[in-house]
């Protein structure tokens, strides 16, 4: 029995939604968590060596323990093995949406009219693309940025000072060390938000 033409579309629908999925998560997670994603993208941009050692031993101690969390005949403890692999791609997310703002931003400074959001979401779909080339995507380009991402995103979830200077999802004009601070709703000040309205 061979393959039909439902299989092949079952698959390729099934590609499509998880990579329409996963863009969807990194520019959610970037809108939603500024400040942690502008952290991540600080310290790719700062230290992507770190970034990518940190993510890669994290990633191998986080898939052997899985592997021997599996081999026992409890339930709940194979159970705490996959909560193990969801909490680390939950981090990694966080990763990869700093990552999202780091293209997306060096993509806005090649056109000077596009928007941070615009920015956002090419740099996103950018990164989802590349990861479905045959082969070089599947075994080198994204386990590569799976571990930036990790690195970068367990760097910015547990981080406890206050930067000086978090890449915004802004103008894309300078780059990401030099650039505005993001401020949250609740820092800033009445009049700082009533000079921005006005300027908007």
């Amino acid at each position: 029995m061979g393959i039909t033409i439902g299989d092949a579309l079952t698959v390729v629908s099934l590609i499509g939604g998880t990579c329409l999925a996963l863009w969807a998560m990194m520019v959610g997670m970037a809108m939603l968590f500024t400040r942690r994603a502008g952290q991540a993208a600080a310290h790719l941009e700062r230290s992507p060596a770190g970034a990518l050692l940190i993510g890669a031993v994290l990633t191998f101690a986080v898939a052997a323990t899985n592997v021997v969390l599996q081999q026992a005949p409890n339930g709940l403890v194979r159970l705490l093995g996959w909560s193990l692999i969801y909490g680390a791609l939950s981090i990694s997310l966080v990763g990869a949406s700093g990552l999202a703002i780091l293209v997306g931003g060096r993509i806005q400074r090649m056109d000077g009219r596009m928007s941070a959001f615009s920015g956002l979401m090419r740099g996103a779909a950018l990164i989802v693309i590349a990861g479905l080339l045959p082969l070089l995507g599947w075994f080198l380009f994204i386990p590569l940025i799976l571990m930036f991402s990790l690195g970068a995103g367990l760097q910015a979830t547990f981080y406890k000072g206050r930067p000086t200077a978090v890449p915004a999802l802004g103008n894309g004009a300078e780059p990401l060390s030099t650039a505005p601070p993001v401020y949250s709703p609740e820092s800033a000040s009445p009049a700082q938000s009533t000079v921005e309205a006005a300027q908007k």
